[in-house]
């Protein structure tokens, strides 16, 4: 009886074998259309490509940085790491020069100068990493990876997959901010919280995703519902542009 796959590394392959052409993945738009899709062969090969690409400039169990927006290449990156038993570092894409202190920051601490990026950000970064001091980066554009046969050990349950590096504040400033919260808690943007700097702090480290606000007023809470989200784009959409 052949064993049960222990990885998704093996899980992939295996399944590649047996029916190429099914879907793995779908990646829907924020209007809920599909935008893009991934059949098991065509991820395999990929994510083949990439190892191979990997091998070629790394050893097993160096470390890799992600720098990619969610969606299919980051997928086919972050499974070509494992493929390739090379620990993925996923980073928030930087999106100006001045994010790059925290992109060396992680580097430093992740002990890696290697950049697993698109073909479309590759020149930005080069860029704009030019002028770091640091020793040299190294810059592979995944989706430029030529098709590639391995024949490479499968990665073990035991292997380390990733590391996850936190968005939080520093922690001066994240008390100092967690203290005003606690103390001001107040509808945003009505002059209370100083809101420009909560959301500075966020755009300046590259976050680019979702932001909860909690609304404690229980005058609000009876609103109705459309009138509440009307009032709460209303104070906040100027701080987040």
């Amino acid at each position: 009886m052949t064993p049960a796959p222990a990885t998704v590394i093996e899980i992939l392959r295996r399944r590649a074998a047996i029916e190429p052409g099914a879907v793995a993945f779908r990646f829907l738009g924020d209007d809920g259309a599909e935008i893009a899709a991934l059949t098991v062969g065509t991820l395999a090969r990929r994510v083949d490509a990439i190892a191979a690409m990997l091998l070629a400039e790394a050893e097993r169990r160096d470390r890799a940085l992600l720098l990619y927006p969610s969606g299919a290449d980051f997928l086919a990156a972050f499974l070509g790491c494992l493929a390739a038993g090379v620990i993925a570092v996923p980073v928030v894409p930087p999106r100006h020069q001045r994010h790059l202190p925290r992109l060396a920051a992680i580097a430093q601490t992740a002990d890696s100068r290697l950049v697993l990026t698109r073909s479309s950000d590759a020149d930005r970064l080069a860029h704009w990493l030019a002028d770091d001091a640091g020793p040299a980066w190294q810059i592979l554009s995944t989706d430029q990876a030529e098709e590639a046969t391995l024949d490479l050990p499968p990665p073990q349950p035991s292997d380390i997959a990733y590391l996850q590096f936190t968005d939080a504040l520093a922690p001066e400033f994240r008390e100092r901010m967690i203290r005003e919260s606690l103390h001001r808690r107040a509808l945003p943007g009505d002059g209370i919280l100083e809101l420009r700097r909560f959301a500075d702090t966020f755009l300046d480290r590259g976050w680019a995703g979702t932001v909860s606000v909690e609304v404690l007023s229980a005058g609000l809470r009876e609103l109705p519902v459309d009138a509440l989200v009307g009032q709460l784009y209303a104070t906040t959409a100027q701080y987040w542009s």
